[in-house]
């Protein structure tokens, strides 16, 4: 029975680990695309931070939805564990 509250401590424990680096990989995922597309839209072209015309408006996009996403599930799963 002891080696059962151990499993569980560990998944708990683990799970939680797991769900902080999803969330701060997301962060640092949409970050990185974000200033990635800021930089080259603006300071090369001249163009607006969502102007359709920028490539690197793509990347911030899914960037944005990556964090949202792997935010969002890791809190679930951080909350689940």
């Amino acid at each position: 029975s002891e080696a059962m509250y151990e499993a569980i401590a560990g998944y708990g424990l683990g799970g939680s680990s797991i769900a902080l680096f999803g969330r701060v990989g997301g962060g640092i995922y949409t970050k990185a695309a974000d200033v990635g597309a800021d930089l080259s839209g603006k300071n090369d072209y001249g163009l607006d931070e969502d102007d359709y015309r920028n490539p690197a408006c793509i990347a911030d996009n899914v960037g944005d939805n990556v964090g949202d996403i792997a935010g969002m599930g890791a809190d679930l799963f951080g909350s689940f564990a």
